[in-house]
């Protein structure tokens, strides 16, 4: 590995990830993030998805774990459910149809339920470990780019950091099109699909004992256009996350969405979020 130096624009997740296998390659990886960064798990701005369910799916996990070599082991420690090759912890209804989590299931499964917050600071303080990896906090204005290629970047202070590589991972609030039309490029073409989903979610913290399951989700249909998701956390508290299709309004408020439960979801956990 030479001295070449990388930067990485945004400590999203994306970003985390491509410093860490960066560091790998290259003798100094910085990452430049424009917002504060929380030291322990909790919402950002930034990433407004973050308040609706998540759950690390197998791939994921495998390569977090690959990344991030003991991570798993870490999350559950902290908390951090693990579903695994049990019929009682997940009730999963789709199209209108329950899969058969109650009979003896075919394959071995484990599955991991961190919350947004909780899987990006484990990620951030992993990666803020590594030697060659420096996290600063800062806005990049642009790239410097020669009329050849990008050779680095000029930071909000007015400095310029040069650099061999150059990542843009700042997501959806990205200024690359903006850069390319100063460069003389024209902007990228965007082709827009309306999904026509909506979601709306709500924190709860359930009494202890009232429900076995970890992630109990039902489905949109054909005839339902509305579902309904809830994943337990780490922090004992559980995500639950309403959400229609075809343009139809998610159940926003907390008694449309108990009476949804009353609706869709099995009795003792309709019950159950009731007494949230």
């Amino acid at each position: 590995m030479g001295q070449k130096h990388a930067i990485v624009i945004g400590a999203s997740l994306g970003g985390l990830c491509a410093a860490r296998v960066l560091s790998n390659f290259y003798g100094q990886v910085t990452l430049y993030e424009r917002d504060p960064l929380p030291t322990e798990p909790a919402h950002r701005a930034a990433t407004p998805q973050s308040r609706h369910v998540h759950l690390l799916m197998a791939r994921g996990a495998m390569t977090f774990e690959e990344l991030f070599p003991g991570i798993l082991d870490e999350m559950v420690a902290a908390g951090v459910p693990i579903l695994e090759n049990r019929p009682d912890c997940i009730h999963f209804g789709a199209a209108g149809h329950v899969l058969g989590t109650q009979h003896r299931l075919q394959d071995e499964f484990t599955a991991y339920v961190p919350s947004r917050k909780h899987l990006e600071w484990q990620i951030r303080r992993r990666v803020t470990e590594i030697d060659n990896v420096t996290l600063l906090h800062g806005d990049v204005d642009e790239p410097v780019f020669d009329g050849r290629r990008v050779t680095g970047v000029r930071t909000s202070d007015g400095s310029t950091v040069d650099a061999d590589l150059v990542i843009d991972a700042t997501g959806r609030g990205t200024r690359l099109p903006t850069w390319l039309a100063q460069w003389g490029f024209e902007k990228p073409g965007e082709d827009t699909v309306d999904v026509g989903i909506s979601y709306a979610t709500h924190q709860l913290r359930i009494p202890e004992g009232l429900i076995a399951e970890k992630v109990v989700v039902a489905g949109a249909s054909h005839d339902q256009p509305v579902g309904i998701g809830m994943l337990y956390y780490e922090d004992g508290t559980w995500g639950m996350t309403t959400f229609g299709v075809g343009k139809v309004p998610a159940p926003a408020n907390f008694d449309e969405m108990c009476a949804l439960a009353d609706e869709i979801l099995p009795a003792h956990v309709a019950a159950a979020v009731r007494q949230a």
